[in-house]
């Protein structure tokens, strides 16, 4: 019995070898058929696609006859030219055209404080410009030949053309400091109360000057000068700090 078995299952082997074989070979075709066509390791990445050997070749053409098309057209039309005179001329203009010349300091309140004979005040800080910026831009301009005045403005003067540098200077200041270094000079808790002042811890900014120095020749550094508003400023003498009371002028203020 057990030879008989065995001579069926070799029998059953033998009859049945070529559709094993078939059915190993199908298995190793579609294997090849799913990593080699569907996953084939030549896809490449390009444009944000992925591209098959064929497909890369196929889609770089059609961007060729794009670019082609693209480069046989008439070219289009630029923007016309502007005039840049006109808004240059308007950036050296005055940018205070509108201040009523007739206006003078407001006058201060007629507030009196009885302080006393003797009020001692502590000096408030001052404090320091920071952060200081300077930029240079060298252009054509038209430059006055005369001195420009509130009589003699600059679109009715003669000018010609030559270079001209705009330098532009930013800075920061501490203006809150400021103000609680005058308040605690002038009306805080150290002061005695007779002697505490409101309109003197408020302070005010009259005005605002740039200065410089020079380097000279030996290597030294000249004394600070102020340097004076753009000559094409009519109205320049209007900004002219008066650092003494005697320079103010008659109305406003009584001595």
């Amino acid at each position: 019995e057990i030879r008989e078995m065995i001579k069926k299952g070799s029998n059953f082997f033998e009859e049945h070898i070529e559709k094993i074989v078939l059915a190993i070979v199908g298995l190793i075709c579609l294997w090849l058929l799913i990593t080699r066509v569907f996953l084939s390791p030549n896809v490449v990445s390009y444009d944000n696609r992925k591209f098959g050997p064929v497909d890369i070749d196929t889609h770089i053409g059609e961007q060729a006859e794009l670019l082609e098309d693209k480069l046989n057209d008439k070219p289009e039309p630029g923007q016309p030219y502007k005039k840049q005179v006109d808004g240059l001329i308007a950036l050296l203009n005055s940018a205070i055209d509108n201040i009523d010349t007739t206006l003078y300091p407001p006058i201060p309140p007629n507030t009196l404080i009885d302080v006393g004979d003797n009020p001692a005040y502590r000096i408030p800080q001052i404090g320091e410009v920071n952060d200081v910026v300077v930029e240079r831009i060298r252009a054509a301009a038209y430059v006055p030949t005369e001195e420009i005045d509130e009589e003699n403005v600059y679109d009715s003067t003669n000018s010609e053309p030559n270079d001209i540098d705009f330098v532009t200077v930013e800075a920061k200041f501490d203006v809150a400091r400021l103000m609680r270094s005058f308040y605690g000079s002038f009306a805080g808790e150290d002061v005695p109360e007779e002697w505490r002042d409101p309109c003197l811890a408020n302070p005010a900014f009259a005005a605002v000057q740039l200065q410089r120095q020079e380097l000279l020749a030996d290597g030294s550094w000249s004394d600070w000068q102020i340097v004076p508003r753009t000559k094409i400023d009519h109205r320049r003498k209007m900004f002219e700090a008066m650092e003494k009371v005697e320079k103010l002028p008659l109305v406003g203020i009584k001595a």
